[in-house]
């Protein structure tokens, strides 16, 4: 199957060296930060419903309008989406500026 993503997607990576089900954490993570329409439907003949729902909760940097988006299309409860306040508490100390 040929997957035909929007290169700006990808624009930090080799798009020939994703291998898409490896990868289904940051290939979802960019569709759902910089996708299009068209680049959601390629995504959805790559992952099931489940798959991609299960994915999203993993995701902790996403900002209010992705996860607002997420919890509509999906219907996630807010509270099930990682926040990146929650994100920024699970860095390590060193890197975590509350910590210092």
């Amino acid at each position: 199957m040929k997957i035909k993503f929007r290169k700006e997607i990808f624009w930090d990576t080799d798009p020939k060296t994703i291998d898409y089900q490896k990868h289904a954490i940051y290939v979802i993570g960019k569709v759902i930060k910089w996708g299009n329409l068209s680049d959601w439907q390629e995504l959805k003949k790559i992952y099931s419903t489940r798959k991609i729902k299960a994915t999203v909760k993993k995701l902790c940097d996403l900002d209010n309008k992705d996860r607002n988006f997420i919890h509509m299309v999906y219907d996630i409860p807010l509270q099930q989406l990682c926040t990146k306040r929650q994100f920024a508490q699970n860095l390590s100390p060193f890197y975590n500026r509350s910590q210092r």
